[in-house]
């Protein structure tokens, strides 16, 4: 039996790196075969970003703007009916589990990540099977020591689902 990670990832559509990005998640690159929709042309791949950079728009709902933010990176995820995380949750009235996302986010950052913490997490509305998940993801620093701050949202359409902020330690 797979894991819940893995069958996350399988559900992933499409990911890269989102416009006016160029690797900004310290030495993290996108799995293979992910795609760049766009780079900043006056930064290249693996330049040290400044602190200007990884200042992560407000993501309270009443002061973040409908769409999707620039910078970062961005994934959508479809997840069948069959998806392994509905089993269960709920009967009837399937809603994809809050790990799940958690899992989403992290797949979107890229390989070589596992989470350290959630520091904080809301869950805005259900996202259930067949709807089309997309998520932006940008580093907001570094986590004293431990990896990395990651702030993300994640959208179906221009609705809010939620919003995170995780810390991701680098895998040795």
């Amino acid at each position: 039996m797979k894991s819940l990670f893995a069958a996350v990832g399988e559900c992933m559509k499409t990911s890269g790196l989102c416009p006016e990005q160029s690797g900004g998640m310290g030495s993290i690159t996108p799995k293979a075969g992910r795609k760049a929709t766009g780079l900043h042309p006056e930064k290249s791949e693996g330049q040290e970003r400044d602190g200007e950079d990884n200042v992560f728009p407000d993501t309270s709902a009443e002061k973040q703007a409908p769409g999707p933010m620039s910078g970062g990176y961005a994934a959508e995820f479809v997840f069948p009916p069959d998806f392994v995380g509905f089993a269960g949750h709920f009967p009837g009235n399937p809603v994809l589990p809050g790990i799940a996302q958690i899992m989403a986010v992290l797949h979107t950052c890229g390989p070589g990540l596992r989470l350290h913490a959630v520091k904080d997490c809301k869950f805005l509305r259900p996202v259930i099977p067949d709807e089309r998940l997309s998520i932006t993801a940008k580093q907001r620093g570094d986590a004293g020591g431990v990896g990395i701050a990651i702030d993300a949202v994640l959208r179906v359409g221009q609705e809010r689902c939620a919003s995170m902020r995780l810390l991701l330690e680098r895998l040795p």
